[in-house]
């Protein structure tokens, strides 16, 4: 998800429903503004034969200043409500459809974990509890006796910055276009080499973070970018918008993904589930940032005097300055790493298991793709999967049969045995990708070196959802329905009870193992 892009037919059907929701929009906005012009009645200008035979008291000339006072008043009543509508911020976000979504997902979630619904009484989703939700504050453990027994396991909150454009150029960013924000519980990570540092998320922590780089890593004439420059801590969310935030799949932002045509077609719809989040930091303070008078004065109209509007016309316009504005575009982690790797490769941590659980029918690992290509760029690790003879190597004899190569967790026919266990015949090959057929494994072993540090070797257990023949009845019978499966699409969010039950059996199954 972090690095596909939407296909041409895609994007060019996209854009063409988008133009004609414009297209409407703007002959509506047109009626309506010229019939406010002319007090409702036919326009004196217009050609005789619009009226003939019409009675002349419903013709508009418009001769006299009286005549222009109640356009005037509509123009004065619609620029006030803009000034005011501008300075309307809670709006923005209040209007997208996060809010639904983060507060269905606190309570199926957490709220799930709170001993007020145990009462037969408070089992309504729609109603809120003390308890469903929490600040950052509370969620994670503050420094003092005992935290480190609260501390496992350390939860990562994954989120997408999205930068289309480079504020200073205005150059269209075609690659990447988001940088990935890490929660941790006393940090904020951006990017490769961006941090804020703090004791704990209290407000009072938050303040006096310490900022990675530091401003004296450079030279004096050229201080290195602080993406954190005199942070102030940042807006304050709750664990359940924060995590809302980091599912965000849908909506104008998509990071690399990020296509105007979609952009357009979901702001037109609210299809919004991203978050305009407030950093606190003025980016034109920054030393590397000198505004021009010109800058300073769109800055003003556009950040402050009319800054809903400006908002909502970046995300219709796939626009997003990121980092480079003070209020950053966030979205779901996966339009920058889908995997959750990025930043356990960041902290070079000797054991990391990771679940590839995107769809991918035809087993093409583009989310894995993406994660050895980002952390060879961003951190000099090099990810290989090893071959069957390191796996013979490594691997306890006893639990073999469960790990093979990463071609081996394709599904087809293959040209040696299916039977299980086999995967350790090197002669075994896929011939041909085929759905109704089934893999070899259920997981790989990768080995992760890094440039600046080879001595340090980190190791990947990297599973994916697979059928290797031996599942229980009602699931291979699921598989012979339905042969996407387990890969089927994410867009299908209605589970019956076979699809619910087969895909948490399988899970199971593959756990157990």
């Amino acid at each position: 998800m972090g690095g596909q892009r939407p296909g041409l037919p895609l994007s060019i059907a996209a854009t063409t429903l988008a133009l004609l929701i414009v297209a409407l929009l703007l002959i509506l906005t047109d009626a309506v503004s010229h019939a406010i012009v002319w007090s409702f009645k036919i326009p004196g200008s217009a050609p005789w034969y619009w009226w003939e035979g019409q009675d002349p008291r419903y013709v508009s000339h418009h001769e006299t200043f009286g005549d222009l006072f109640v356009p005037g008043l509509a123009w004065l009543a619609l620029a006030l409500f803009s000034l005011l509508f501008g300075w309307c911020w809670p709006f923005l976000n209040g209007s997208s459809q996060l809010s639904l979504y983060s507060a269905r997902l606190t309570r199926a979630y957490l709220g799930a974990s709170n001993p007020l619904r145990a009462d037969p009484t408070n089992q309504k989703v729609t109603r809120v509890l003390p308890g469903d939700n929490t600040d950052l504050a509370n969620y994670y453990p503050s420094p003092g006796a005992g935290s480190a027994d609260k501390m496992p396991p350390l939860h990562l909150i994954n989120v997408t910055i999205n930068e289309t454009v480079d504020a200073k150029s205005q150059i269209e960013q075609r690659d990447r276009k988001g940088v990935g924000l890490a929660i941790g519980s006393r940090s904020f990570s951006a990017g490769a080499r961006q941090h804020a540092v703090f004791a704990s998320h209290r407000r009072q922590d938050r303040r006096s973070a310490w900022v990675f780089p530091t401003a004296d890593g450079g030279a004096a004439s050229s201080p290195p970018f602080q993406m954190f420059w005199r942070w102030s801590g940042g807006e304050e969310l709750s664990l359940g918008y924060w995590v809302g935030i980091s599912g965000a799949a849908f909506s104008t932002g998509l990071g690399a993904r990020t296509n105007l045509g979609l952009s357009l077609l979901c702001g037109l719809s609210n299809v919004r589930l991203g978050y305009w989040w407030d950093s606190h930091v003025e980016p034109s303070r920054r030393p590397q940032w000198a505004p021009t008078a010109r800058q300073r004065l769109a800055a003003l109209l556009t950040r402050w005097v009319f800054l809903v509007q400006t908002c909502l016309l970046d995300e219709l316009l796939a626009r997003f300055p990121g980092s480079a504005a003070r209020r950053w575009y966030l979205s779901d982690g996966g339009h920058f790493e889908n995997l959750g790797g990025y930043e356990l490769i960041r902290r070079r941590l000797p054991r990391i298991l990771l679940v590839d659980a995107e769809a991918d029918p035809e087993y093409k690992f583009e989310g894995l793709a993406n994660l050895v290509r980002k952390a060879r760029l961003d951190f000099g690790a090099e990810i290989t999967f090893l071959t069957t003879d390191e796996l013979d190597a490594i691997v306890d004899p006893a639990f073999r049969k469960f790990f093979g190569t990463l071609p081996q967790l394709r599904r087809g026919k293959w040209s040696g045995t299916l039977a299980r266990g086999g995967n350790g015949d090197p002669g075994i090959e896929l011939d041909a990708v085929d759905l109704a057929r089934l893999s070899l494994a259920h997981a790989a072993i990768a080995r992760v070196v890094y440039q600046d540090e080879p001595e340090r070797v980190s190791y990947l257990v990297y599973v994916k959802p697979t059928l290797t023949g031996d599942e229980p009845a009602d699931i291979t019978q699921y598989h012979g329905a339905h042969s996407s499966f387990p890969q089927e699409a994410t867009s299908d969010q209605y589970f019956d009870e076979a699809q619910w039950e087969s895909y948490r059996r399988l899970g199971f199954e593959i756990a157990s193992d």
